[in-house]
């Protein structure tokens, strides 16, 4: 039953990131409660750390899902114009 919850939750997100890129980029960022949906018990919770080791939510899916988005992007006619702002500056120092 869990192996089909995480083979329907990926599936889920490649549809999502072949049909809009935005939603699966929010989707990525909060992949552990998506990686966590099999494993909870409902009837008995636990509010500890719910999360397997799973190579295919945890690594395959966001790298897939990056490339899905880079394709997506460079396939595109029209060119991203994107300025650089004040927060970007902040966030590349950051890094």
């Amino acid at each position: 039953m869990e192996q089909l919850l995480i083979y329907c939750v990926f599936f889920f997100v490649i549809f999502v990131a072949l049909k809009k890129s935005s939603a699966v980029l929010a989707i990525l960022l909060n992949i552990n409660l998506f990686r966590a949906i099999p494993f909870v018990d409902y009837k008995k919770p636990y509010y500890g750390y719910y999360n397997e080791n799973d190579i295919l939510l945890g690594a395959v899916l966001p790298m897939l899902c990056y490339l899905i988005i880079f394709i997506k992007i460079t396939w595109k006619k029209d060119k991203i114009k994107y300025k650089v702002d004040i927060i970007d500056v902040f966030m590349f120092s950051l890094i």
